[in-house]
């Protein structure tokens, strides 16, 4: 009697292992890779008519946020873009977002040297700007009257 319950505990035993050894290949296939994104902070304090050093976009042929806030006082404001530099000539800087002055301002452009071109506005006022400066980085600029305030501020990239 114990050889036929053996034999019958057989088939059992083999369909057991057959599902342990499926489940564990499919579990282990199953991962999920998760990406932090990188960021970037730049503090700026600028008297009236100075502009910030250079900010470069950090990569090439991908899309980075650009997020630029104005916190002083009567000309707070938000400009948001997503920029891009590209690896192959002919090289420039393109970007796509929007700006403060009153109305959200739709901006769009690409640059690939001379004038410096105008990007978006951060500030309600229309005197504290984002601009390009050479293919591959841009700037904030203050028009603020010479007696006016100090332009503060912070721009934030995330890739």
């Amino acid at each position: 009697m114990t050889t036929i319950l053996r034999s019958s505990r057989l088939p059992g035993l083999v369909l057991a292992a057959i599902i342990a050894v499926t489940t564990l290949a499919i579990v282990g296939n199953a991962v999920q890779t998760v990406t932090m994104p990188n960021i970037s902070t730049t503090l700026y304090n600028l008297p009236p008519g100075t502009n910030s050093p250079d900010i470069t976009v950090p990569i090439l042929d991908s899309p980075v946020q650009v997020m630029a806030g104005c916190v002083t006082v009567f000309r707070r404001g938000l400009a948001q873009v997503t920029m891009q530099r590209t690896s192959v000539a002919p090289l420039f800087i393109q970007w796509l977002g929007l700006g403060s002055s009153g109305a959200p301002v739709v901006v769009s452009d690409w640059w690939p040297g001379g004038a410096n071109p105008h990007i978006a506005w951060v500030d309600f006022a229309s005197q504290v700007e984002l601009r390009a400066v050479s293919a591959s980085a841009f700037d904030v600029r203050s028009l603020i009257p010479a007696a006016g305030p100090v332009a503060t501020g912070r721009v934030i990239m995330i890739w």
